[in-house]
C-alpha cells in the first residue's frame, strides 16, 4: 500500500455511534471528515479500558462539534488553565470555532441525567502547531482558547505540565482517558474510561512498528512523539487530542495522536501521542 493512500485513510472520519444524551451525538457511519487519524485502518474505540473513578480526572474535556441534531463527542482534551485546552491539532485541522464547544467537569458523557458538575463553553479561537503535518502527524497538538473563563472547582481543574524538554524513561507508568468506544463497531461508553499504560523508548516503539509488515505506519518522530503500550488496550478516535499522564504526580505527557488499526489487539503496536514536554514553551506563548 502507498503511504499516500495510507495517510488519506488515517485523515479520514469514520464510524461513530449514535449516542442518548440530549444534545450530545455520535455522527452516522460514514467518511466524512478530516479530524481522525488516530486508526490507520478505522477502527472507533478504546479497547478493555476500566470506568474511571468519577471525577478523578478533573482536567479530562469533551470536545464537541455542532451539527443540525445537536452536539456530538469528537475528541478529548486537557484544561491548561480558565480559558485554555490542549487538544491535537488533527481534532482542529478543518474546523472554526463558531461550530465547536468543549464540555468541563463531565464523567456521564451520554447520560439523559447530567452530573451537575458539566460546564459548557464555546471557543473563540484555535491555534494549531505551525508545523503540523497532517501527512505524517507530527506537532499535533492544539490549544483552544475559550470564549468565558471555566470556573476551577474539585470537577474542573487543570492538569500539571512538564517542564520543557522533559523525558520520560521506558517503562515509566501512563494513563490514557477518554470516551471512545469500548469494542470494535460498538457502543461509545457513557462514562469517561481509562487504561493504564507503559511508555516506551522510541526505538522499542519503532521496533514495534516494523514488525508490522502488514501495513505502512509512518515513522515514529522521537523528537515530536511519545508511545506508550498496553497489550490489548489502547486509544482510538473517540479518545483523539485526550489525555496520557506520566508518573506518580500525574504530569501531562502526551496528546492522542494515532496508532494502528487494530488498535493493538492483534499488531502488538503501541498508541502514539504527541510529547507534550517538546512544545511547553509554544502552549505557554498562546495563553
Amino acid at each position: 500500500m502507498m503511504m499516500r493512500s495510507l495517510i488519506v485513510a488515517a485523515l479520514a472520519l469514520v464510524a461513530l455511534t449514535s449516542a442518548a444524551k440530549v444534545g450530545v451525538r455520535r455522527r452516522p457511519n460514514r467518511i466524512q471528515m478530516l479530524n481522525r487519524p488516530l486508526s490507520i485502518n478505522g477502527d472507533d474505540y478504546i479497547i478493555n479500558g476500566e470506568d474511571a473513578a468519577p471525577h478523578s480526572r478533573p482536567f479530562q474535556i469533551s470536545y464537541q462539534q455542532k451539527t443540525f441534531s445537536g452536539w456530538f463527542h469528537t475528541c478529548g482534551g486537557s484544561i491548561l488553565d480558565e480559558t485554555h485546552v490542549l487538544t491535537a491539532s488533527h481534532c482542529c485541522f478543518g474546523f472554526v470555532p463558531a461550530d465547536l464547544t468543549i464540555v468541563a467537569g463531565e464523567h456521564h458523557l451520554y447520560d439523559d441525567t447530567d452530573d451537575g458538575t458539566e460546564q459548557r463553553v464555546e471557543l473563540v479561537k484555535l491555534t494549531m502547531h505551525p508545523s503540523y503535518n497532517p501527512f505524517i502527524l507530527t506537532n499535533d497538538v492544539c490549544v483552544l482558547e475559550l470564549a468565558e473563563p471555566l470556573e476551577m472547582n474539585e470537577f474542573v481543574a487543570p492538569v500539571a505540565l512538564p517542564s520543557q524538554g522533559q523525558q520520560w524513561e521506558s517503562g515509566t507508568p501512563a494513563v490514557c482517558s477518554g470516551w471512545g468506544s469500548t469494542e470494535y463497531n460498538g457502543p461509545a461508553p457513557d462514562e469517561l474510561q481509562w487504561l493504564d499504560m507503559g511508555v516506551l523508548s522510541d526505538a522499542e516503539c519503532q521496533d514495534l512498528f516494523d514488525a508490522d509488515s502488514t501495513t505502512d505506519y509512518p515513522n515514529v518522530d522521537g523528537r515530536t512523539m511519545i508511545c506508550a503500550l498496553a497489550p490489548g488496550k489502547t486509544p482510538c478516535h473517540g479518545d483523539s487530542g485526550g489525555p496520557l499522564t506520566c508518573g506518580d504526580g500525574e504530569e501531562l505527557c502526551g496528546v492522542v495522536s494515532w496508532g494502528s488499526g487494530t488498535c493493538s489487539i492483534t499488531s502488538g503496536t503501541p498508541g502514539v501521542f504527541a510529547e507534550v514536554s517538546q512544545f511547553v514553551d509554544w502552549i505557554a506563548e498562546q495563553q
